[in-house]
Parts: C-alpha cells; sequence; structure tokens
C-alpha cells in the first residue's frame, strides 16, 4: 500500500465518485506543515450549481471552510473532475491534528432572493443604505432644513441633510478616540459643526462636504427661543420666565430628550421611549397666539420602531428541507433531507447549514442582531427573516429545492505527518 509523498498522486474509485489527494510534503514531522492535499471530485449533475465544500473532522463537526458559493469554472479541472486544495489547516490557519479528515458539501442551483417588506425604519424609505439606529443631535437649516448627527447599525457615524421633507445628502462622519454623542453647531449660514469624540469637523450645508478640520462656531442658542425640556414635556418662557407655550407627548409616546429650534413657533425633537427600539424624529409647529393651549402641527416624522418579532409564527431558526438524490452516491436509503440554518456574521447574511457552511448569501446588511428561516408558500421556496437595530427584514428565497449533497474524498494525517487515503493504513517499516 503506498505512502502518499512528493510527487505521487492516488486515485480513489468509489460509486459514483472519485476523490484523488497528493501530498506535496515528504516526511514531515509529527504535526508539523503539509504544503498541499489535492482531492479529486465529480461534480454533482446540478444546472448552474454554486458548491460549498468543507473539511470535517472524526467526529462529523466543519473545520474548514474550502469553498462557499464557488462557481464551478473557478475550480482547476482534471481528467477526472475538479480539483480541490486542502492545506491540513483550519480556518484560524492553524495546522490541524492529525487524525481522520472528510471533504465534502452541497451542490446549490441557482436561487432567487427577492426582498419582501422592510419594516420597523422610516429613514429607509428614503435612501435603502441609510440603516439609522439613533439620531444623536440636530440642528436647525436655513429654508425649511435641519441636519441630525445618526448612528447606524453597522457602528459608523453619519450626517444627514433633511429639506422640505426630504433626506438631500448623508456622509460619513470621523469620530475623536473620545466617548460621548455628537453635537451639531453652526458656522453661519454655509456650514454645520460637528464635534464627535474630541474630533471637530465643518461640512458644507449644500452638500456635506467637509471643508476644515478646527474649533466649533457659535450654536444657535436654545435660550434666545425660551425652549426647554422640562419633566417629559417642552415649555416655551418669555424673559420674565411666563410660560409662553407648552407641549407634551401622549400617553405612552415616547418622550423628548433632545430639541433644536427654528424660530419661535417651529422646533424639531428626538423623542425616545423607555421600550426598546422606539425613537421619533419630529418637527412640530405652533400656531401664534393661542398661548399655553396652543395647538400644534407635525410637519416632519421619521419613526424608528422595530418589531420584537417576525411577521410569522413558525419562524425559526432552522428549518429541514428535501435534497435532490445524488446519482452518483449510494444508491440504497429513503430521501435525502437537509436543515438549514439562518446565518449572520460581518458580512452579511447567509442561508447555510447548521455545522456553519454558507450556501447563499441573502443580503450585505452588517451587525445583524437575529435571523429565522420559515415555509414558503410555494414548492421550494422558504421566507428568510432579519433584524438589526435599524430594521425587520423579510425576503423570499425561491429554488431551495436544488440543492444536492456530495461526498468528496477523505483523508488519514498520521503519527509521522503522512497523508494517506481514507481507510489506508502505512507499510510496516
Amino acid at each position: 500500500m503506498p505512502l502518499f509523498r512528493r510527487g505521487t498522486i492516488a486515485l480513489i474509485v468509489g460509486l459514483g465518485f472519485a476523490a484523488g489527494l497528493r501530498a506535496e510534503d515528504e516526511g514531515v514531522a509529527k504535526g508539523g506543515p503539509i504544503d498541499e492535499i489535492t482531492f479529486q471530485f465529480l461534480p454533482p449533475p446540478i444546472d448552474e450549481a454554486r458548491y460549498s465544500i468543507g473539511v470535517f473532522d472524526a467526529k462529523g463537526k466543519l473545520v474548514r471552510r474550502l469553498h462557499e458559493g464557488t462557481l464551478e469554472s473557478a475550480f482547476p479541472a482534471a481528467l477526472n473532475g475538479l480539483i480541490v486544495h486542502w492545506n491540513a489547516k483550519d480556518d484560524a490557519g492553524r495546522r490541524l491534528p492529525n487524525g481522520h479528515y472528510k471533504l465534502g458539501g452541497y451542490a446549490v442551483g441557482p436561487m432567487k432572493v427577492t426582498g419582501v417588506a422592510t419594516k420597523g425604519n422610516d429613514w429607509l424609505a428614503d435612501d435603502p443604505t441609510l440603516r439609522v439606529a439613533t439620531v444623536e443631535a440636530i440642528v436647525a437649516l436655513p429654508t425649511n432644513a435641519f441636519a441630525a448627527a445618526v448612528r447606524c447599525t453597522d457602528g459608523r457615524a453619519g450626517l444627514v441633510c433633511v429639506r422640505d421633507g426630504r433626506v438631500v445628502w448623508h456622509v460619513p462622519v470621523e469620530s475623536g478616540a473620545g466617548r460621548g454623542e455628537a453635537t451639531l453647531g453652526l458656522g453661519g449660514d454655509e456650514f454645520i459643526v460637528v464635534s464627535r469624540g474630541g474630533k471637530v469637523t465643518q461640512h458644507r450645508v449644500d452638500s456635506g462636504a467637509v471643508t476644515e478640520t478646527g474649533e466649533s462656531a457659535a450654536v444657535r442658542s436654545l435660550a434666545a427661543e425660551g425652549w426647554k425640556l422640562e419633566g417629559g414635556r417642552l415649555v416655551q418662557q418669555a424673559p420674565t420666565g411666563e410660560v409662553v407655550r407648552e407641549w407634551q407627548p401622549g400617553t405612552g409616546e415616547p418622550t423628548p430628550a433632545i430639541m433644536a429650534p427654528d424660530g419661535p413657533d417651529r422646533i424639531y425633537l428626538v423623542e425616545r421611549a423607555s421600550s426598546p427600539n422606539w425613537e421619533r424624529l419630529r418637527g412640530i409647529e405652533a400656531s401664534p397666539g393661542n398661548g399655553t393651549k396652543a395647538g400644534w402641527r407635525t410637519f416632519f416624522e421619521r419613526t424608528i420602531r422595530v418589531p420584537e418579532k417576525f411577521d410569522a409564527p413558525d419562524a425559526a431558526l432552522t428549518l429541514r428541507v428535501d435534497l435532490v438524490k445524488n446519482p452518483l452516491g449510494p444508491r440504497r436509503g429513503g430521501q435525502p433531507t437537509l436543515t438549514l440554518q439562518a446565518m449572520a456574521d460581518e458580512r452579511g447574511s447567509y442561508l447555510g447549514t447548521t455545522d456553519g457552511l454558507r450556501l447563499r448569501q441573502v443580503s450585505t446588511v452588517k451587525g445583524l442582531r437575529s435571523a429565522a428561516l420559515a415555509k414558503g408558500g410555494t414548492k421550494g421556496s422558504l421566507r428568510f427573516f432579519q433584524r438589526d437595530a435599524a430594521a425587520s427584514e423579510e425576503f423570499l428565497i425561491e429554488g431551495v429545492d436544488r440543492i444536492m449533497a456530495f461526498d468528496v474524498g477523505g483523508c488519514e494525517i498520521n503519527g509521522r505527518g503522512e497523508v494517506l487515503p481514507e481507510g489506508e493504513a502505512p507499510e510496516p517499516k
């Protein structure tokens, strides 16, 4: 029985598949480096498939993701199929212990991902990329406009300008090393001054472009208009201390936390509720001359109120689906199945397996708090739900009935660092 050493290759032919492997290093020490092990496999008969392939240890645990959503054209070709390389390391680049390893995965046919609904955030109607989680500061601008310092769900800070009720621009803002929320000021009528974490930047009102870094200009004085927040209500006082106007939210409504006056009769408010995921930015206007019982009109509103539950009673982290039976695999056995899992990481959300192999990317939204799956209304479909601090979203995924499992092969890395084909022991010396 041959050992697999430098420059040699063996081909293992099994029922319906072929796998070959080659160890590029000869005589490596126990636990030492292995440059490369090469496997060969026949692609499963799924049209326009993408391949996800992983390495599994003797206990069936996924220890390395070799390919996820890879097209067939990206694999090197051989006479007996496609080639996969592995260097005996895990996803963190660490050499794995000696032992038995198997390679396998899934061929995934074309899937269609369609956005169905987005709930809980009015800002996304202005721009789907504007995932505002909270408003930290506001300042009124000339000509029916305001600027807001915001924090987005991916942790980035931003500056948003709203004019005549719609977002006209939004830009990222650099933060200093200090902590705390942003503050906003005005540099005349042409500039917005942002101070965040000890770093001060000046932005043009018409575009948001940064013009310079320096000290903050004078902020429009709140005291000049007599506005103040007092016990969860908004009060406007005359210079004599007499209350001119007052306003307070309704029962169960969020209470004002930040304000930005826009003259004697108009003011912008950021309101927050004690329950999580509920924040509202409003512009309200008082009818002049009506005293403390003045009527109030809302002329602008953006609400963030993310639902705490997904819109499906059967939504769960996992969902079992039927696989397409692989004609190249074992002929015995019943209907093959796979338990799919809703997954999320720093790059977005995915449809994957319960052991962590990603099959299809669903979105590029970062910072997700939860995700779930539910049955779709048609054959081969499912519903994918995800939620972050900005919104709750639903997608329809079609084509989950075009997934086929397949084996690539296996190997044994023995105590001398020799790589052997699956089930083969070294010759005695």
